[in-house]
């Protein structure tokens, strides 16, 4: 169980789409994806932001 895991981000800028959490053993993303029309180009921001994200985990 992962009761101990912590949101350290939340992306408002593609609209809370995107969670991250950290654990002891790594990072963990959560994506949810709403029930109504999801579009490519939210997609895309999605891989944006997951893209600029993987880059700030490898500097730190």
């Amino acid at each position: 169980m992962a009761a101990k895991v912590k949101a350290v981000f939340k992306a408002s800028d593609v609209q809370g789409l995107v969670n991250v959490y950290e654990e002891t053993s790594g990072y963990y993303v959560t994506l949810g994806i709403p029930q109504q029309s999801f579009t490519k180009s939210d997609l895309g921001e999605v891989i944006a932001f997951l893209s600029g994200l993987k880059e700030q985990i490898e500097e730190s």
